[in-house]
């Protein structure tokens, strides 16, 4: 595996746990991801790598037009087979939660490459945000079941959750694991 191709599944797994995070679960792993999608995430990469000071409108335009070539058009509902994508119109007009996938596009490269960049910041600001929502939903999930000592510790276990992500966690495979861990206490607690 190129260099590239490491880097290109490194943001699309990222890109993919964002997806399932606001709903969007069509998103596969690399492994299984089909020729054409991983080729374009290496020209996204390359195109990256080559422009460093490149901005999030200057890489969605880049994908825009690479998907225009390969015969894609605007869908309002994504459709692989005919070709059809909602992102497929300019930077200005996808919504915020959209325009967060070029964000977290640039951010990852920049961080293997090392680069101080405002978009590595940006990006773990956006899955902080992700994090928290999750961790409060988690939080009313456990206090709208009836009262028991194992569900008190519970809130108090995912109130210092939200409190860790207020402190700033760089590490962003941390707050993966805290969610996760607290997504399994509320499946258990529920189940109880």
């Amino acid at each position: 595996m190129s260099k590239e191709e490491s880097i290109a599944k490194y943001c699309h797994e990222a890109n993919r746990l964002y997806c399932l995070a606001i709903g969007d679960d069509s998103q596969v792993p690399w492994k299984d991801s089909p020729d054409w999608l991983k080729i374009s995430t290496i020209k996204g990469v390359k195109y990256v790598i080559e422009n460093r000071d490149v901005e999030p409108a200057d890489s969605h335009n880049a994908w825009l037009n690479e998907r225009m070539s390969a015969g894609w058009a605007y869908g309002e509902v994504k459709d692989v087979a005919k070709k059809k994508h909602p992102n497929m119109v300019e930077y200005n007009k996808l919504p915020s939660i959209q325009k967060n996938k070029d964000i977290i596009f640039i951010g990852s490269i920049h961080e293997v490459f090392g680069i101080d960049s405002k978009y590595i910041k940006l990006k773990d600001i956006i899955f902080d945000k992700l994090v928290r929502v999750y961790l409060d939903t988690a939080l009313q999930i456990i206090k709208s079941l009836s009262n028991s000592r194992k569900r008190s510790l519970s809130i108090t276990k995912v109130q210092e959750g939200i409190m860790w992500l207020g402190m700033d966690l760089k590490d962003l495979i941390n707050l993966i694991l805290i969610l996760i861990v607290i997504m399994l206490i509320v499946i258990i607690l529920i189940i109880l």
